[in-house]
């Protein structure tokens, strides 16, 4: 069962940035704040104003993720990030984004 009196929210990741790496893929980079974290989920958008849908997932203690699904030429897209513990998840960052 779940104890909500026991549940720890791990701390948000901070300084997400975004950038398009020469492969043509948007490489995330982000700073883990929590000691109890043991995934990372990222959201993606293609417009700021949308609902941000489940990427994927990087593994506890990991900074940097690398977004090769679907990009085309010209779109935008948006990024955050948040932290797991199995229990709790934390807030997410705030949006950055990049032009493809």
């Amino acid at each position: 069962t779940f104890n909500l009196t026991t549940a720890t929210i791990p701390a948000v990741p901070v300084t997400l940035q975004a950038r398009i790496a020469a492969s043509g893929t948007v490489a995330l980079s982000w700073q883990d704040q929590s000691s109890d974290e043991t995934e990372f989920f990222i959201y993606r958008a293609i417009n700021i104003d949308t609902a941000f849908v489940l990427l994927g997932k990087a593994a506890s203690n990991l900074t940097n993720f690398t977004d090769n699904f679907d990009l085309r030429p010209g779109n935008s897209y948006f990024y955050r990030i948040a932290a797991a513990n199995g229990e709790c998840l934390s807030v997410t960052t705030n949006a950055v984004g990049v032009t493809m």
